[in-house]
């Protein structure tokens, strides 16, 4: 194992939430599909992932795990590099010392793909604990790398798990032994979105696809490489400063903050560096440079390099050429998208899509173009093109979330909601700490009236994000479908102090105080100061807090103002199902009757929940 890879896998986590818009090549793969590893380098393994299971990509290996099973498969390529010299037998005792401070007990043969090896294998716990039992499985494949097989067993396997897994290993097939050390010499990081990084190998280094981040290896255990494109393209994303990124990247354990700065140059465009290193409670020792570099007001390029002791003249001057070769591709993209992004954030969306057209124009590939173009037609209600465009963002660029989350809407609000729900279950397995998606999913649940579900992502929501108003809001709707006007009573009341100036919310508790078929919750008065208040919020310019305000007056016994306001709300632009619902309403005032909300009201129109 190189001796940073521990550290820059925080590193690279740390890179992931920063880097959004980052190519994702190596997103969750399905089932049947070949999962290859490493991707860019030879000689690899391949395998295919079966049913039920699923992959995670690390930084130089895959990590396989059955649905059901108690225990996980990774597997990788060792290179001579990282053996150090060391025979097989000798990384096994360094790696049990390093990883799990318990040496190997036994060794077993092990056969992958016509090629003999050893599985090394360590137990930890006792009788009183869990036992755990780890294999280590190293197998020659050339004159200098190894197939690396790492089990986790958390308990006994069954005989068909065993099965399962003998299964899974006889289908690992050793691929690129003819091929030279690396089979990608430029890389483009990331492949799908721009600005991008085109980097050019030197002779014997390789590359790992980290999921977005590229680890770049040297023929050298002395340092690594790690490079990055830190992208704010995404919706939700705020723009941060070079040293904000550093700053936050290096607040993973076993890094000590930057404590200095010097200039840098990447791609012909001035930058920092960003001076750190190893924790003064870090075993292992290093120094780390960070090069930032603002390619334009939304994109970063961040190089980072970590070593264990100065380079050597041969070392600088392989990474100074390295580096020096660098390249910017796709800034005439990019800068059509930004210039979209602008025209969006005045309304102005034909100008918006225009500028997201040209960017596909220039890059056909362009996943960030898509999104953005996506949302700027869902905003002008066209949604089958914003569906059409999340579906090729989510194509190019399968590992983020926000795409799968933007389609889930669109599908919502066609009424879509199963396929809703599946693009929300998609974006949530990616991003599963976003409030926001299990907010969206929690509402679709709710509209096809599955309420547990709907109530059990609101919980998670705010167990996440307890400052958020909306997922008390959302579970306060759900309470009030189910007659539980009380518990709907209180979330809002908690939404609102949370956020008393929201519009939609002060109406939300209005409409519920006005119609509620518990006479215990109603209340008029309240009803018409909170209607009244949103109104106001919104300039009297929303039909639907107008229409709550007839309700709140018609619950006070005051029918001539009902009258007036509901007459007020259906002289705006309705379409056919809220007109109708407004003129029953209507019906009710003139006769002097309240309107209660409910399946037993005495409107003919359906049951909802409370507006907002």
């Amino acid at each position: 194992m190189h001796p940073f890879l521990r550290h820059a896998a925080s590193f690279t986590n740390r890179i992931l939430l920063l880097a959004l818009t980052a190519a994702s090549a190596s997103s969750a793969p399905g089932p049947g599909e070949t999962i290859r590893i490493p991707k860019l380098g030879n000689p690899a393994l391949t395998v295919q992932l079966p049913t039920g299971w699923t992959a995670e990509y690390g930084n130089v290996s895959v990590k396989l795990t059955p649905g059901d099973g108690p225990y996980a498969l990774v597997l990788g390529i060792l290179p001579a590099y990282q053996l150090k010299g060391k025979s097989a037998v000798e990384y096994a005792d360094a790696y049990f010392e390093l990883a799990h401070d318990n040496p190997y007990s036994a060794t077993e043969p092990i056969t992958i793909d016509g090629k003999s090896g050893t599985v090394f294998v360590s137990e930890t716990g006792t009788d009183a604990a869990p036992r755990t039992h780890t294999r280590l499985g190293l197998v020659p494949v050339d004159e200098e790398n190894h197939a690396m097989l790492l089990t986790v067993e958390l308990a006994e396997l069954s005989p068909a798990q065993h099965q399962e897994l003998e299964a899974v290993l006889a289908a690992v097939r050793i691929v690129g032994l003819d091929a030279g050390p690396n089979d990608a010499e430029v890389c483009r990081l990331p492949k799908t979105d721009n600005p991008a990084l085109q980097i050019r190998l030197p002779p014997g280094w390789t590359a790992t696809d980290a999921g977005g981040p590229l680890l770049i290896h040297p023929n050298s255990d002395n340092f690594l490489v790690v490079a990055s494109m830190v992208s704010f393209d995404q919706p939700g994303t705020t723009p941060m400063t070079a040293a904000e990124i550093a700053k936050t990247a290096l607040e993973v354990p076993g890094y000590r903050p930057y404590s200095a700065t010097e200039p840098g140059t990447l791609a012909g465009k001035p930058g920092t560096v960003f001076l750190s290193g190893s924790a003064e409670s870090s075993p292992k020792k290093f120094d780390t440079r960070m090069l930032i570099v603002q390619v334009d007001p939304l994109h970063f390029a961040v190089l980072q390099t970590q070593f264990l002791a100065p380079l050597s003249p041969a070392e600088a001057k392989q990474l100074d050429g390295m580096v020096g070769e660098i390249t910017l591709r796709g800034e005439a993209p990019a800068a059509a998208l930004a210039k979209g992004m602008t025209a969006s954030s005045h309304q102005d969306y034909d100008l918006a899509i225009a500028c997201y057209n040209e960017a596909l124009r220039l890059d056909p590939n362009y996943a960030a173009a898509f999104t953005r173009r996506g949302i700027a037609s869902a905003l002008q209600g066209n949604y089958a093109q914003a569906l059409s465009d999340y579906s090729q963002a989510i194509a190019l660029n399968p590992g983020l979330p926000h795409p799968f989350a933007l389609r889930g809407a669109s599908r919502a609000r066609s009424h879509d909601y199963a396929n809703a729900i599946s693009d929300y279950d998609e974006a949530i397995r990616l991003d599963p700490g976003n409030p926001s998606y299990l907010l969206f999913r929690g509402r679709a649940h709710a509209a096809l009236h599955d309420y547990a579900r709907a109530v059990a992502d609101f919980d998670e929501a705010i167990r996440l994000k307890p400052a958020a108003p909306e997922p008390y809001s959302a579970r306060a709707t759900v309470s009030a479908l189910q007659g539980d006007y009380q518990a709907a009573v209180a979330d809002f009341n908690e939404a609102l102090r949370l956020r008393p100036d929201h519009a939609g919310l002060n109406n939300s508790l209005a409409w519920l105080r006005a119609t509620a078929r518990d006479e215990k919750v109603r209340d008029g008065v309240k009803a018409v100061e909170l209607a009244t208040k949103a109104c106001k919020l919104s300039e009297w310019k929303e039909p639907s807090y107008v229409d709550t305000l007839a309700a709140a007056y018609a619950e006070c016994g005051n029918f001539d103002e009902a009258v007036k306001w509901e007459t007020a709300y259906l002289a705006g632009k309705l379409d056919k199902e809220h007109a109708a619902q407004g003129h029953e309403r209507l019906k009710l005032y003139q006769q002097k009757l309240p309107y209660r909300e409910g399946p037993n009201s005495p409107s003919p129109t359906s049951p909802s929940p409370p507006k907002s």
